[in-house]
């Protein structure tokens, strides 16, 4: 089940691709997917859809249920379970999917990008390390590390997660 999660994953990176996937059908199933997956093997995969069809606002979601805002709320409780520590099923070759999502005007999308680019930061440091100095993004995380106008309800909040990223990068590269 997994892999089918995974391979939506990468369908919803493709904005042309989105409404296809937008249905009564996939919201419903992957809310009873996110809910019943306890060991969290596919949260991950999972919170990529949901972030990525979310991005595109409460016009784009439609009519369809559970509501945008509902499927965020579930996102960001679920993630509080998942350990940062822990390897995740998740690959990026670049990170420009999850830059679109961490600059995201909904917190909660954002927050979904952000833990998972922390993740990968601290368990696949090499990859992710270098490929964030090759891709030059970490501007972007001091920068969201600095403000303090974001949802403070979330937690860690999208500052303390951006911090992560930064201090995984500088202790890598020894900067």
């Amino acid at each position: 089940m997994s892999s089918i999660f995974g391979a939506l994953a990468n369908v919803v990176e493709v904005e042309e691709l989105q409404s296809k996937v937008m249905s009564q059908k996939v919201i419903t199933s992957l809310r009873h997917a996110l809910i019943t997956d306890v060991h969290h093997r596919m949260g991950y995969s999972i919170g990529s859809v949901i972030a990525n069809l979310a991005y595109n606002g409460d016009q784009f979601w439609g009519g369809v249920q559970p509501s945008r805002q509902s499927m965020l709320d579930l996102l960001v409780t679920e993630m509080q379970e998942w350990s940062m520590d822990e390897e995740i099923a998740i690959e990026y070759q670049s990170l420009i999917p999850l830059m679109k999502l961490v600059q995201a005007s909904e917190d909660k999308v954002a927050c979904w990008a952000m833990r998972t680019v922390a993740s990968l930061s601290m368990t696949q440091k090499e990859f992710y390390c270098n490929l964030m100095r090759k891709e030059g993004v970490i501007p972007v995380f001091k920068e969201i590390a600095a403000r303090s106008d974001y949802d403070v309800s979330l937690s860690p909040s999208l500052p303390q997660l951006a911090r992560i990223v930064v201090e995984n990068y500088e202790l890598f590269f020894g900067v």
